[in-house]
């Protein structure tokens, strides 16, 4: 490495460790807060809420990771452009490229040290998450219930009055997953049993259940039982640790894209013949109208328009779609982050010496805006391809794509001065 390399390198990669520790801390700081209160008042084991921390670390990383390389290239650059650093650098001969190279191998170092991360750390340890939220399952059964809450999970909605400890009372169960019904109880007792690892056991008193009769639309069948037990599963129950992406590896996540690719395919290919039928249909009525009568011209009419609600009627599943969308957008997030940390170097460099007053106070300011604008952009964007909204590649890697012109305008720009 040559001294200047050298020279720089010593400069930034402290700067790049405080920043991600600064990153790191604020998104410990923030599951801290938001789990740390149910799992103290439901009097968790310190062990069991220290692997619960522990094992979100990875996902930390990755968020950090990114976020250290944008602030500490803006800190860095600052600080050498307002000691007239840049100036010195060029007055010697150094290209601009030659002192910006350092920083944009380091961003592609930390993008390689990313993906693997997400790729091969990460569903481990969302693995070991979900083994530890089953252990407190069964500790504290009732740690996701609280009072006057509504959950939807499924196709079931509960509604809980008044919590205390293991009991509630006043319950209202909308169960339309195999038959709609609607349960309610006057109080409930709530265990984890043994024999059903993972669940959720609900034994209710004084229940009513509402059946809708199969037979008889608008009407409903009545029940009445002075004990029902109602089994919840967890992992369904709380959707917060179901998120199936996160113990699969990319590969095996670009697996189901194509598995639902194809089922969705195949649903539009029915589609299209079925178009294709509707419309040789009335090719045939209106070229052959004089070999018919005006009964059986009504008749074919009649087949026709049937053909057609057929068509607009059979429309691929929305179930199909919205699986393969999330898959998508879940495949292409294994990148879009990691590659994040190569765009924020090339992006940042040439931003953080346009001011000669930029400084260390002023990169970190800058800094941090940035770093909120991208993550406000890449949940939007998470939540805009799910929703299929936005094409899942748009949706995950527009901010990136957003991040990588202006840098590329700004590095050209530097170059020709």
């Amino acid at each position: 490495m040559t001294t200047v390399t050298k020279y720089i390198l010593k400069e930034y990669l402290p700067t790049f460790f405080v920043a991600f520790l600064f990153f790191f801390i604020i998104f410990v700081i923030n599951h801290i807060l938001y789990y740390i209160k149910p799992l103290f008042e439901k009097a968790i084991p310190l062990d069991i809420i220290g692997m619960m921390f522990v094992t979100a670390f990875p996902l930390f990383t990755i968020l950090s990771l990114p976020f250290g390389i944008m602030l500490a290239t803006l800190m860095t650059m600052g600080r050498f452009s307002t000691d007239n650093e840049i100036v010195a650098f060029r007055s010697l001969g150094f290209n601009i490229m030659k002192i910006f190279r350092p920083i944009f191998i380091t961003g592609a170092l930390v993008s390689i040290f990313a993906i693997w991360i997400y790729d091969s750390v990460y569903p481990k340890s969302s693995i070991k998450q979900r083994e530890t939220l089953r252990k407190i399952s069964q500790i504290k059964p009732t740690i996701d219930f609280k009072s006057k809450m509504i959950k939807r999970y499924s196709e079931k909605t509960l509604f809980t009055d008044e919590v205390k400890d293991t009991s509630i009372n006043g319950l209202i169960i909308i169960d339309g997953e195999n038959q709609d019904r609607i349960i309610t109880a006057k109080s409930a007792e709530i265990t984890s049993p043994e024999d059903r690892s993972g669940t959720i056991e609900l034994k209710m008193n004084q229940t009513m259940i509402q059946l809708e009769n199969k037979d008889r639309p608008n009407e409903f069948n009545y029940g009445y039982s002075d004990n029902t037990y109602y089994y919840i599963n967890y992992f369904n129950f709380n959707k917060s640790v179901v998120d199936d992406a996160n113990f699969l590896r990319t590969f095996e996540i670009f697996q189901r894209v194509l598995k639902h690719h194809n089922l969705y395919a195949k649903e539009l290919e029915k589609k299209i013949q079925r178009q294709i039928k509707a419309k040789e249909s009335a090719r045939n009525i209106y070229s052959l109208t004089n070999k018919y009568t005006s009964s059986s011209i009504h008749s074919k009419m009649s087949d026709l328009d049937n053909q057609l609600d057929t068509v607009m009627n059979n429309k691929p599943r929305k179930q199909d779609k919205s699986m393969l969308n999330n898959y998508k957008v879940d495949l292409y997030n294994k990148f879009a982050l990691p590659l994040a940390c190569f765009i924020f170097a090339i992006f940042a460099a040439p931003i953080g010496i346009f001011s000669k007053r930029a400084g260390f106070s002023i990169g970190f300011i800058l800094g941090v805006f940035l770093c909120a604008f991208y993550w406000f952009a890449y949940y939007g964007g998470q939540i805009l391809g799910r929703k299929s909204i936005m094409m899942p590649f748009l949706a995950m890697f527009g901010p990136n794509l957003i991040f990588l012109v202006i840098g590329i305008i700004c590095l050209i720009q530097r170059l020709r001065e």
